[in-house]
């Protein structure tokens, strides 16, 4: 009585079909409950509905890719991903340096990712049918400090996670936050430039981090991502909602300039043509929220099932864990990324 599976060999008018140990029966002895259907249903076609059309066109539509941007410290790499295959089509890299005129600065012009991802992209999608991406994702260097004016244009090059010239200020709001925020986190740098460069702060009407700087070139939607947005120190314990005391604690201003936070399963925005002219792709494709890139890592390596431990060495060192549940950070340098691990 063990179920039968079905390797579709129907008999047109008789319902006979063959199981996986050869033996005939009709479909009309079979009961329901003993089959068990692998890829197809055995049913009985009488004889007097017109032939099966046979389809002889054997093309299909053509496999999706995907595009993987990684803006980093020290470059941009890009992939071009076939999920079908489970293969990386294509690569391309572009380095660049870190600009410092003085101890503990590390800034970049936005404009050089920009150069660098269109580089990049073209890169990766040589010689290969790029009609057929359907997404982009893009991961990033964390922290750094891209701030816009009301037309949105950068104002100034962005302070990166490596520059310490804000460790003042970090000290300062750890003993307002009642915790420990290291020069690292935006909100220092943000305080920094209120101080420093008062008359660029006054200009200030959007606060971006380095990879969503990079969305928003593409999609013209300015937005944050919550695993990138856990590194500003401006989070609160839920970790989809601004902390606006620890904004304010900064300048109230702040609060008008900070954006819409998305999760991991909303997209950023779709690819705007001026964009998609100088990467060489369609228009209007998806683009994915994205993230910190210690979190995209940890996804990359498999890092989605509780208990997992995740190392990264790189330009900096970092550790994740992926937990099944959202756990307040108990201090700064633990950042939360729960939102894209989930």
């Amino acid at each position: 009585e063990d179920p039968i599976s079905i390797h579709l060999s129907i008999t047109l008018g008789t319902g006979i079909v063959r199981s996986n140990r050869g033996s005939r029966s009709s479909a009309s002895q079979l009961c329901p409950q003993h089959i068990r259907v692998s890829s197809f249903c055995a049913i009985p076609i009488p004889r007097t509905e017109p032939p099966f059309k046979i389809n002889t066109d054997h093309t299909q539509a053509p496999m999706p890719l995907y595009l993987g941007l990684d803006v980093g410290t020290s470059g941009t790499k890009a992939l071009l991903y076939d999920p079908d295959k489970k293969q990386v089509l294509g690569r391309g890299s572009i380095a660049y340096g870190v600009q410092s005129s003085r101890a503990g600065e590390a800034e970049q012009d936005p404009a050089i990712w920009i150069e660098a991802v269109c580089t990049a992209s073209r890169q990766a999608l040589q010689g290969l049918p790029a009609a057929q991406v359907r997404g982009i994702g893009v991961s990033g260097q964390q922290h750094g400090m891209v701030v816009l004016d009301k037309d949105n244009m950068v104002l100034r090059p962005a302070k990166l996670w490596c520059d310490v010239t804000s460790a003042e200020e970090a000290e300062e709001l750890s003993r307002v936050y009642g915790t420990t925020l290291v020069p690292s986190f935006t909100a220092t740098k943000l305080l920094w430039l209120k101080r420093h460069e008062p008359d660029v702060f006054a200009q200030v009407a959007t606060v971006l981090l380095p990879h969503n700087y990079i969305n928003f070139w593409l999609t013209g939607e300015a937005v944050m991502e919550a695993s990138d947005a856990s590194g500003m120190g401006f989070l609160s314990e839920n970790p989809r909602l601004w902390d606006w005391e620890r904004v304010k604690a900064v300048d109230p201003r702040l609060c008008d300039c900070l954006p819409p936070l998305r999760s991991a399963n909303e997209p950023a925005g779709r690819l705007q043509p001026d964009a998609a002219e100088r990467l060489g792709l369609p228009a209007g494709i998806v683009v994915g929220p994205g993230g910190g890139d210690n979190a995209m890592a940890a996804l990359g390596v498999g890092a989605v099932e509780e208990g997992t431990l995740v190392l990264s060495l790189g330009t900096s060192g970092a550790r994740g864990l992926c937990m099944a549940f959202h756990m307040p950070c108990i201090a700064w340098r633990a950042i939360d990324f729960s939102q894209s691990l989930c």
